[in-house]
């Protein structure tokens, strides 16, 4: 590889500046004080007395006191203190130990830490679960890391850890949970009973979950059931392709569902499955990254979608996800009832239909990007988007617009802090999701190539758009439209992504890293000239090239073949 200098900055309009900090555990938030007149982005450092210490990014320690933050605030310090107490106090596990009976006897409010090792789960009463939850308040079982504390499932148990009745405030973290196959049953990593009522505020995060039928599975035929948090979970390799086998998550009859950050490959029947999420409640499934959905094409069911949504009459928004080698439909939507979004989703590598929206209704949609493979398995049935239902040949007649009748076909679309920046003909407009209010940056750009969002530049706290001109790079201040521009020659950019403090430009067949603080610009020697696309997600960048598909490590250029270059 080889590494130049940028050019010195023109600014436009401000300065930078370059500050150090080490990221910590906690996020970074914006805090507020009690009249709401002021703000500052600090993370938690903890609560002694009355004072709440927090710490900005390069800055030493402040001490404020509590009554003097929001209302939001001194809720969030008083829930994350108790927290931080409850993991001081915890009871530690070993794999010797006896986990369910520990579980089963746990008191309320309670931590269970397992140590580094491996758990042997075996089958009990009266679900054939490993770990049986019910009657819970308020506990917390956390391991040592998904990389040093695994779970194994034994050949005959149905769920490693079961969700009965009357739980509350669950959290299961840190851990790996691996089924054995071959799978005598449709074994699930985390489920629920059928009958399970009277649950909510549970969240799975950090888990690891792999040769299991099902990953994470959170249904209920009786209820109320409510507020579920799938975050930052990895789900491999699901076995089986009939109902019940084959799932990387399935939520059924859930309200309030969240299912953000997972990173989910080789699942067989649907990668994600939500359905009849019930009304007056919410669908949020965002920022998931799903590579080779199917990939061995092993479910005959070609319509049996990596994301199925059916039956859903919850406000829904399916937003930022990466699908990548889908061997069957990219996104399913079907007989949807309510408000329903779809929003700057990437399906790269499509082998049947991107988007398949068969409700007969009308959603909205913004900045969603279908890119088929060069030798789909049935070129027949290979579309970027269809209403047609094909299992039942008909046509729906379902439609998706955009919110906004400018942002028809946008150029380019990215997300930073919950805000959507679409640029179309050189115009750069701020979008709220939802409401759909924009406002637009006073500067129009010429001959623009990509554009991406970059947060925590420099560890400042900070978010940036970043706009690739044929002339400049250039950065952009979402809050105040301020810019400051390098120019250079970027003619023949075809995309842009970004990485921690890096903006990575595909320059005809040659990969140009940016970083950030340095403005040093590193070239991968590598030819991507036949490269389709190119995302980022997990701090690695992805290139599909028309029939493989590659993980690039940023700093070092290595490249990982992460489909075969075939026809599954």
């Amino acid at each position: 590889m080889r590494t130049y200098l940028l050019a010195p900055i023109l600014i436009l309009s401000s300065l930078f500046t370059c500050t150090v900090f080490a990221q910590g555990p906690e996020p970074l938030r914006t805090w507020k004080d009690i009249t709401g007149g002021f703000s500052i982005q600090a993370t938690f450092v903890k609560l002694t007395g009355d004072l709440v210490v927090l710490e900005s990014p390069g800055k030493p320690e402040v001490s404020l006191p509590l009554a003097q933050l929001s209302a939001a605030d001194q809720q969030y310090v008083r829930a994350r203190h108790a927290e931080l107490q409850r993991y001081l106090s915890a009871r530690v596990v070993k794999p010797s130990d006896n986990l369910a009976a520990i579980i089963a006897s746990a008191r309320s409010n309670s931590v269970i830490k397992l140590t580094a090792g491996t758990f042997q789960l075996q089958p009990h009463q009266p679900h054939n679960q490993g770990v049986l939850i019910e009657k819970k308040r308020g506990l917390i079982i956390t391991g040592a890391g998904r990389d040093k504390t695994k779970v194994k499932l034994s050949t005959k148990v149905d769920v490693g850890f079961l969700i009965g009745n009357q739980v509350e405030d669950l959290k299961i973290e840190n851990l790996h949970i691996q089924g054995s196959p071959p799978l005598t049953t449709n074994t699930a990593g985390i489920g629920s009973t059928s009958l399970c009522s009277d649950v909510r505020n549970v969240i799975l995060t950090n888990l690891q979950v792999d040769q299991v039928a099902v990953g994470i599975f959170m249904a209920t035929n009786k209820g109320p059931v409510r507020d579920v948090q799938i975050t930052h979970n990895i789900i491999t390799d699901t076995h089986g392709t009939e109902a019940g086998w084959g799932y990387g998550i399935h939520t059924r009859k859930i309200s309030n569902v969240l299912i953000a950050h997972n990173y989910i490959e080789h699942a067989t029947r649907h990668s994600i499955y939500v359905r009849e999420s019930p009304p007056r409640s919410r669908l949020i499934v965002e920022d998931n990254f799903v590579l080779n959905h199917d990939l061995r094409g092993k479910n005959p069911r070609w319509y049996c979608a990596a994301l199925n949504c059916p039956e859903n009459r919850a406000t829904t928004r399916i937003a930022h996800n990466y699908f990548m080698n889908p061997n069957a439909i990219g996104i399913a939507i079907m007989t949807t009832a309510d408000d329903l979004s779809l929003i700057n989703n990437q399906i790269i590598g499509e082998h049947y239909v991107g988007i398949w929206p068969v409700t007969g209704q009308t959603h909205t949609a913004l900045g969603n990007s279908v890119v088929l493979h060069a030798q789909p398995a049935h070129p027949q049935w290979s579309h970027k988007i269809s209403s047609f239902d094909w299992p039942n040949g008909k046509e729906t007649n379902s439609r998706l617009v955009p919110p906004n009748a400018k942002w028809q076909k946008p150029d380019h679309v990215c997300q930073l802090d919950g805000q959507l920046y679409v640029m179309k003909e050189g115009t750069l407009d701020e979008v709220t999701p939802g409401s759909w209010e924009h406002r637009t940056s006073p500067t129009t750009w010429t001959k623009v190539r990509g554009m991406c969002a970059v947060k925590n530049v420099r560890a400042s706290g900070a978010g940036r758009i970043y706009v690739v001109t044929d002339t400049a790079f250039i950065e952009v201040d979402p809050k105040t439209w301020e810019t400051r521009e390098q120019a250079g020659d970027w003619t023949g950019t075809r995309f842009t992504a970004s990485t921690t403090n890096q903006v990575h430009i595909l320059k005809g067949g040659t990969l140009h890293s940016v970083d950030l603080t340095s403005l040093a610009v590193t070239q991968d020697q590598k030819d991507w000239t036949t490269a389709q696309w190119m995302c980022a997600w997990g701090n690695r960048l992805y290139l599909f090239d028309g029939q493989a598909h590659h993980r690039v490590t940023p700093k070092t250029f290595e490249t990982t073949l992460v489909s075969q270059p075939t026809t599954p």
